[in-house]
Formats: C-alpha cells, structure tokens, sequence
C-alpha cells in the first residue's frame, strides 16, 4: 500500500513539474516576442525557437510511436492498447498539432487498424470510434465505418456512437444530425453494416438506432 501511493505521489509531482516547465516556456516565447533591444531580442528568440522546436520534435515523435504501436505486437493487450488512445484523444482536445500528428501517421486508417487487431475489445472500439471524431468530426465516423467493414463489432461501437452524438446533440436543443455535412453518406454506411450476413443482433439494434436518428433528421 505504501509503494501504491507513493507511485501515485510520484506521478502526480511528475505531472505538476511538467506542466510548470511547460508554463515557464509559454512564458519564454511570449516575451521573446515583446522585447525591443538586440541582441537580446534575436538571442532569446532564437533559443526559445529551438526549444520550442525540440520539444515539437519529441511529442511528435511520442505521439507517432503511439498510435504505430498500439497494434504492433502480438504480446500488447487490448487495455494497453486502449490506454494509448485514450492517452491521443486526450491530448486531440486540447492540441491542435496532435491532431495534426496523427492525420499524418495515417489518421482514421491507422485507428482502424489498431481496433481490428483486438476484435473482441468494445472498450477500446468505442474509444477509436470517439478518436476519429474527435480527429474529423462526422466524417471521422464515416472514414472508420469504410476501413472497418471486414470487422463487425468495430462497426456496433461506431453505430453507437453516431447514434449518442445525435441524441446529444437534439437533448441540447442543437439541430443536431439535421446539420451534418455527411449524413447520408453515413446513411448508407450504417444500411451496408446492417445488411451484413454475418451481423448480429446487437450490431443490427446499433444500426437502426443511428439509423432512426438520422433519418428523423434528414428525411427523404
């Protein structure tokens, strides 16, 4: 118990001392750009640029060995490799440039490939699924269903996730599925998935409730 929390201390100094460098960076770039007097001006510009620029370098570089690597290995379980979406989502709501990142390394193709390589996982496809939106917004959904078509139960988590955005988003009084741009590509997406051969009940139910919710939004 005690090395329990004292691991738990130590994540949490870890985390606290980060984001502290992190601000004094912030800070560096934002009065380099403010000084008048050289050389002063040009030097301090010119280290924080290459500070900036390394530590650019290294979280893009983590980002990329993250997401390769959730379906690397053969040995890596399914919560690991939910862990690391998790961890890219996570950093996709407040970083633009990871969004970046990722789009670079593959985006929604490479999600595909790391939630088909655990299809028993539905914590971790749901977790994908919520990724590429996060990453494309509806499209990002439609992307997924189109590399995912081999794999039905990805295919559930995704029905259910464009079915809980929709009805999120007409709980909130917002327009909702009426305003996606893509909505009857999806459409036809989820009516493929559901004619399946192989498709089961629970994906079947998934789909009709997408499917109700668009319609309902977007009527023929």
């Amino acid at each position: 118990m005690v090395h329990y929390h004292q691991a738990n201390a130590g994540a949490a100094d870890g985390a606290s001392f980060a984001v502290d460098v992190l601000a004094a960076v912030s800070v560096l770039a934002e009065c380099s750009s403010q000084l008048e007097h050289e050389p002063l001006k040009s030097d301090m510009g010119n280290a924080t640029a290459t500070l900036v620029g390394h530590i650019e370098g290294q979280c893009r570089d983590l980002v990329r060995a993250l997401l390769v690597s959730a379906s690397g290995s053969a040995a890596e379980s399914g919560e690991i490799a939910y862990d690391k979406l998790w961890t890219l989502r996570s950093m996709c709501k407040k970083s633009d440039v990871t969004c970046r990142w990722i789009m670079e390394c593959g985006g929604t193709q490479a999600v595909a490939q790391v939630l088909m390589a655990y299809p028993e996982h539905g914590t971790l496809h749901k977790e994908g699924a919520w990724l590429c939106y996060t990453l494309r917004g509806t499209e990002g959904f439609g992307e997924l269903l189109k590399h995912t078509k081999t794999c039905l139960p990805v295919q559930q988590a995704i029905a259910w996730a464009i079915a809980t955005l929709a009805q999120k988003q007409q709980d909130r009084g917002q327009a909702g599925a009426a305003e996606w741009p893509h909505g009857e590509v999806l459409v036809s997406l989820l009516l493929e998935a559901l004619r399946a051969q192989q498709a089961s009940l629970d994906l079947r139910w998934a789909c009709c409730s997408a499917l109700q919710l668009l319609v309902q939004a977007q009527p023929c």
